[in-house]
């Protein structure tokens, strides 16, 4: 949390296997996990604190070789539960390269239980077991 300045705030945490991310659309609403292991914040929470539209995100990666990569976004939100958690992100900069702006940008958040993205290939959450944009 003191990583360029600090003020941040962990909402995704995933150290080990010990905790199913593949969970229903209520569960990732309402977040789960502990945070000082595996967690998610839950979707309700990133969109109050990301609501007026002026926050970062930073994504902290570790290799198992202990290789520590970032990317990071100048802007980052996340909509309502109406707009289907829809994210926003704009701003890359960092060393893990940018995969968030294609395909995960504007995109509607789904878990195994409602596919909100159109995907001929079937429901990317069932396919990667865990829920995402």
């Amino acid at each position: 949390m003191s990583t360029d300045g600090g003020g941040w705030t962990a909402i995704q945490r995933r150290q080990d296997g010990s905790t199913d991310f593949y969970r229903t659309w209520s569960e990732y609403k309402q977040g789960f996990g502990d945070p000082s292991r595996n967690y998610w914040i839950g979707n309700d929470a990133m969109y109050k604190m990301t609501k007026n539209k002026n926050q970062e995100l930073r994504v902290e990666l570790q290799s198992f070789c202990r290789i520590e990569t970032y990317a990071q976004y100048s802007t980052f939100y996340v909509g309502d539960e109406g707009s289907k958690y829809r994210l926003a992100v704009s701003g890359y900069s960092g060393t893990a390269g940018d995969s968030l702006i294609y395909p995960h940008n504007g995109i509607k958040f789904t878990t195994r239980d409602d596919d909100n993205v159109n995907w001929s290939g079937g429901n990317c959450a069932v396919l990667n077991h865990g829920a995402w944009w």
